[in-house]
């Protein structure tokens, strides 16, 4: 219970240590990841709080996994298409070093101990080298491998090619000792571990590995619990993180069109010196201000401006989501994996994030999922 209750208060400091730590410009661009380094510290103390029921070695395993985690996204670029930053000059910062020596160690931890398991990984790669597989791993791996894309267009350059050769080999490495990593974690959790959470679950929600006929306790409130803990989570960081306006030029750009068709317009009066409002996306000639982007994402917004709501309208469009593409899914694969999509969805930062924005993602895919479930319900009658 001691070690417990220090743990927790460890990991608790680190976490509210971080916003106390200063953030400082690189020389060559970017910040220091001091703050952030720390937070994921007390993140990673968070297994040792369970480490009693799911195993000593398991819970130092979940550690190791979300400190690797964090090493791997030192080294990637935050861009609109991420990439790692792997050239040697890129390593002369202490905070690359540092994730490069953790990263080294998951690749020794995770070789040392699946080579033990002789059997098992011949088994493994026995699979692995079947032509079929084989081809499907290197298609997925150069369709979805988002962190070189950004180097496609500049193929034709030697050392560009270079570049993005290296960028898949690195991307092959880090799915492979990801994926190394949680085959560790599955097999060193308490044996009664898995069984009991599996249990617990299927207890109170469909899920796929469930073969009891019985309807779950919880079944019913499950998609508008989910829906709405969307709902209010990112509503709560639009509203307090966003300060209910737009971090993207973007933004202000839909903004500006919403309100104008708030007014019934597509434009405003222009400003006596246009020049000192100069706007990415908005433009001023012939007497009007207006913005150049398509109107669609704005006539969603427009409401929502019209009460000053307008930060508002993507966490109600996120709520929605959720019941939309549980219906889909259902229909698709059934309950219990649209139980688990839903689930995922709900803890996605790529969809929390953007539900908390301005931008127009959202409302995309809301209106496509909403397209995909009408279009199967009007094949099916």
């Amino acid at each position: 219970m001691m070690h417990r209750s220090l743990t927790a208060l460890c990991a608790l400091a680190c976490l509210a240590g971080a916003f106390f730590v200063p953030v400082r410009s690189l020389p060559g661009g970017g910040l220091t990841l001091e703050g952030w380094g720390l937070a994921m510290l007390g993140v990673a103390l968070l297994p040792q709080l369970g480490r009693d029921f799911q195993g000593r070695r398991a819970s130092h395993l979940m550690s190791l996994f979300v400190l690797s985690s964090a090493a791997w996204l030192t080294l990637t670029r935050p861009l609109w298409l991420q990439e790692f930053t792997i050239r040697p000059h890129d390593f002369q910062h202490r905070d690359h070093q540092v994730a490069a020596a953790i990263i080294l160690g998951q690749g020794l931890l995770v070789a040392v101990c699946l080579l033990r398991r002789n059997e098992a990984l011949l088994k493994a790669l026995r699979c692995a080298l079947r032509p079929r597989f084989l081809l499907t791993a290197l298609l997925l791996l150069g369709v979805c491998g988002a962190h070189y894309t950004l180097l496609y267009p500049h193929w034709h350059k030697s050392g560009q090619r270079l570049h993005t050769l290296a960028q898949l080999a690195v991307a092959a490495v880090m799915s492979t000792l990801s994926l190394g990593h949680l085959i560790l974690i599955r097999d060193s959790l308490h044996p009664g571990a898995a069984l009991a959470w599996e249990k617990k679950l299927s207890h109170l929600f469909s899920w796929p590995w469930d073969r009891n006929a019985a309807r779950p306790h919880l079944e019913r409130a499950f998609v508008p619990g989910v829906a709405l803990w969307v709902f209010l989570l990112t509503g709560a960081l639009a509203f307090f993180v966003m300060d209910r306006m737009p971090h993207i030029p973007d933004g202000l750009a839909y903004i500006f069109q919403a309100r104008c068709l708030a007014l019934g317009s597509f434009f405003l009066a222009d400003m006596p010196t246009p020049e000192s409002f100069a706007l990415y996306l908005i433009d001023s000639r012939d007497g009007m201000s207006f913005s150049i982007t398509n109107p669609g994402w704005p006539m969603v917004l427009a409401p929502g401006e019209m009460l000053r709501l307008g930060w508002l309208v993507n966490p109600v469009l996120a709520g929605l989501t959720i019941p939309v593409t549980h219906g889909w899914v259902k229909r698709l694969a059934g309950r219990s994996f649209a139980n688990v999509m839903i689930v995922l969805m709900a803890f996605s930062p790529w969809f929390i994030f953007l539900g908390a924005s301005h931008m127009t993602h959202l409302a995309q895919m809301f209106f496509f999922v909403c397209g995909g479930l009408l279009a199967w319900d009007a094949r099916q009658h």
